[in-house]
This record gives C-alpha cells, sequence and structure tokens, in this order.
C-alpha cells in the first residue's frame, strides 16, 4: 500500500473466510501455511443480505479475537460475480448481495485491510500455486456447491472462465476448505501492509500434475 515501508518479513497471521449459500469456512493462517481456529458457520441467508454481512463480519471478529494479536489482513472469497479490485460484491445472488461494498464495509468493522476474492478464482489460484493443477500447463478446475462454475488454463496462460458465468457459484464440495482458505489468505496478504514479497498459497501436500 502507498506510504508504507516495504515489508522485512511476512505477517504473523492472516484471517481467511470462504463464503457460500451454505455455510461459510474459516480460519487464522499462519505465515508458514497452517490453519489454526478453523471452524464453520451457517450462512443463513434466509435472514437477508445485511444479515449475512454481520455473520461475515461477526465471524471474521471472532477469529481475530482467537488469533490474538498480530492480524495483519483478512482475506474473503465469495460466490457470484465480483469486483476484486474494487472489493465490491457485484450479483452474489444466493446471498442476496448487490454491489456491496464489501471490503469498505468489512474494514470499517474490523478495522484491517481486506481483500475480497471471486471464490472461483480464489480456487483456480490456490490449486495452481499448491494443489493439483501445479506444474500443468493446461487444467480446468470444475466447484460444486450451490452453484457450479468452471475455470480453466490454457499453455501457461492466466486462468479464465468461460465467456458466460454461472449466475451464482456457492460453496465447493470439491475444493477443501483449507485450501479454499489459503487463496483467502494469499488475497489478505496482498492487502496487508507487511504483506511478504510472495502471494502465492503455501504449498501443500495435494497431488501434483
Amino acid at each position: 500500500m502507498s506510504g508504507r515501508p516495504a515489508p522485512t518479513s511476512p505477517p504473523a497471521t492472516v484471517v481467511a473466510i470462504d463464503l457460500g449459500g451454505t455455510a461459510m469456512k474459516g480460519g487464522v493462517a499462519t505465515a508458514a501455511g497452517v490453519l489454526e481456529h478453523t471452524g464453520s458457520r451457517p450462512t443463513e441467508r434466509e435472514a437477508g443480505p445485511e444479515a449475512v454481512l454481520e455473520r461475515v463480519g461477526a465471524f471474521a471478529a471472532a477469529l481475530i479475537a482467537a488469533a490474538g494479536d498480530g492480524v495483519a489482513a483478512v482475506g474473503v472469497a465469495v460466490p457470484g460475480l465480483v469486483d476484486e479490485a474494487a472489493g465490491v460484491a457485484r450479483a452474489s445472488v444466493n446471498l442476496g448481495w448487490h454491489d456491496l461494498p464489501l471490503r469498505r464495509r468489512l474494514e470499517e468493522r474490523l478495522e484491517l485491510p481486506v481483500a475480497v476474492a471471486h471464490d472461483v478464482r480464489a480456487a483456480a489460484r490456490a490449486e495452481a500455486a499448491s494443489g493439483a493443477a501445479r506444474g500443468c500447463r493446461d487444467w480446468l478446475l470444475v466447484t460444486l456447491g450451490t452453484g457450479s462454475a468452471p475455470r480453466s488454463r490454457s499453455a501457461g496462460g492466466r486462468t479464465r472462465a468461460p465467456t458466460a458465468p454461472p449466475a451464482s457459484s456457492g460453496t465447493s464440495s470439491s475444493i477443501p476448505p483449507g485450501r479454499r482458505a489459503r487463496a483467502a489468505r494469499a488475497a489478505a496478504w496482498r492487502r496487508s501492509p507487511r504483506r511478504p514479497r510472495s502471494s502465492a498459497a503455501t504449498r501443500s501436500s495435494g497431488p501434483r500434475g
């Protein structure tokens, strides 16, 4: 972030949350890639958009409290159409969110930098960096949950979605929650004033291509 000194070491911890239409999963991730204080809570989307936002904020606050001192940032992976640069949930249909300034709202509540990432993009980044797609030039990821969404990369290029994105995508049943939380953690590191030089997700013991 502008005006801040260059980082000399990774942040001690970040909080990462994977938000789905049915449940939200999260944990505290150390700089070494260890997930601690992991847990889940029902999204309870039937209570309405503001209630869902309140539950996300409360979950993040609880994880921050569990971590104690040293939390540098928060990362949230969100379903639907997400403007990651602006931190806005443009159309999360299964949550009832439309043009919600999620990053700003959470930063105001938590008083920490917050990164907002599209859940399937976050999963794809994690697989490419440390999961089943690591080292592969061409691969396809399909997540299944409250909704479904494919993601692919060809010839070592950028991950990409189909021309017409799905109306909604929810909690993935094909991607381990810990791996998606690590992707949210990587996004949080990019928002952290003390972020490490590399924001790649921590290596996992999953299969390699």
